[in-house]
């Protein structure tokens, strides 16, 4: 079975982290690594002196996060440099005294790069980069172009968090491309609705009553204005928009919801548990979040199983599951005119069209849950011949 190191700052640094904190996407697959007997994988995680005195939670060494060994790592960054002390030896006897000599080390974000780098040469490790939207920026600074070729030099392939991530650097990169694939996240199948709830949801275009969502956070780059704007030029219609989420433009929305004279159609719910999420997905027919940048949400792909039709972002996050007309709709984030385009499409739409993009979405979403996205990002992995 072979031995595999994840190093990131994109992890839970504890059992039960609140998702507030920190992100479980590169858990979810890991874990999945691990309860399928696909490799032996464990994680090394990042930790800013900031994190570490702001959270008691955070403890140093090794922990679990159910099935994952853990190791919190203590990151030092130099004020007012670009100086980090990265305690490699540290880390290397925290990894032999556990007898774990990784055959892989897979390095997701910019700020795990050259630890994984230097580990891997110690160890004679095979090197993967993890590439991210904030990644694509951090390739903006020339001086970052420079690290990033050593890198790729280095490393046997590169994993990108969306199509749109992998398209964008091919391009600025075409030397690497040949090493670049796509690794995105899926969806539990159990989350999944019947192809037959599926047909009955398109029934709503016939009675043009249409419930429209979004679930994010609540900041600026969701885009939500835009959302608001566009559904604001339907007043003939019949629609609820049900926003989930809770975030620093909470109020800036409700003041614009207000100014636009749509605040009677438009619901805040704030903050949701995920089952809470998903129980009022059920209940609606438009997932509308065409934020940007965006790397991929899963949020889209919960409400693709929930038999919503998405309409997101072209060239951000979605893009490449969501195919435009197909099984869904993009637009260009901030275009509103675009947006309420598509928008009157929806509400042109009959029954018989939802079913068909909504049958498109069944077979996209049935081909994209958590166990094959696991699957596929490993194999690509373990089976590359470059």
């Amino acid at each position: 079975m072979r031995k595999l190191l994840l190093i990131t700052s994109l992890y839970p640094s504890y059992a039960g982290e609140s998702i507030n904190t920190t992100s479980y996407a590169l858990h979810e697959i890991v874990s999945l690594w691990n309860s399928l007997n696909l490799s032996d994988a464990r994680v090394t995680r990042l930790v800013t002196i900031r994190k570490f005195l702001a959270d008691r939670s955070v403890k140093l060494g090794w922990h679990k996060v159910e099935n994952v060994s853990v190791y919190n790592h203590l990151v030092i960054n130099i004020p007012k440099t670009n100086i980090r002390l990265l305690r490699i030896q540290k880390l290397i006897q925290a990894l032999r005294k556990q007898i774990f000599i990784p055959d892989v080390v897979l390095a997701h974000i910019n700020d795990s790069f050259d630890l994984a780098y230097r580990l891997a040469t110690v160890f004679g490790s095979k090197l993967v980069l993890g590439l991210h939207n904030s990644d694509v920026k951090w390739l903006e600074n020339p001086s970052n172009v420079k690290k990033f070729h050593i890198y790729c030099t280095a490393a046997s392939q590169i994993a990108c968090r969306s199509k749109s991530i992998h398209d964008k650097v091919s391009k600025m990169f075409p030397e690497y491309a040949d090493r670049m694939f796509v690794a995105h996240s899926g969806i539990s199948e159990k989350l999944i609705e019947s192809k037959e709830f599926f047909l009955e949801k398109a029934e709503a275009f016939d009675r043009k009553d249409i419930a429209f969502a979004t679930a994010s956070m609540l900041i600026p780059l969701k885009n939500i204005d835009v959302n608001l704007r566009a559904l604001s030029r339907f007043r003939n219609f019949k629609w609820k928009y049900f926003i989930m989420g809770d975030g620093p433009c909470m109020r800036e929305l409700k003041s614009l919801a207000k100014e636009l004279d749509i605040e009677d159609r438009v619901v805040f719910l704030g903050h949701l548990s995920r089952n809470d999420v998903l129980r009022k997905l059920r209940e609606t027919n438009v997932f509308l979040m065409v934020s940007a940048p965006e790397t991929f949400g899963l949020a889209y792909l919960e409400a693709m199983a929930k038999a919503n039709i998405v309409v997101g972002a072209r060239g951000w996050g979605i893009d490449g599951i969501v195919e435009d007309s197909i099984n869904g709709f993009l637009v260009e984030p901030r275009s509103i005119d675009e947006l309420v385009r598509v928008i009157d499409k929806l509400f042109q739409m009959s029954s018989k069209d939802a079913q068909e993009i909504l049958l498109n979405t069944y077979d996209t979403i049935t081909k994209n849950t958590d166990v094959e996205a696991a699957k596929n990002y490993l194999n690509n992995i373990i089976n590359y011949q470059g």
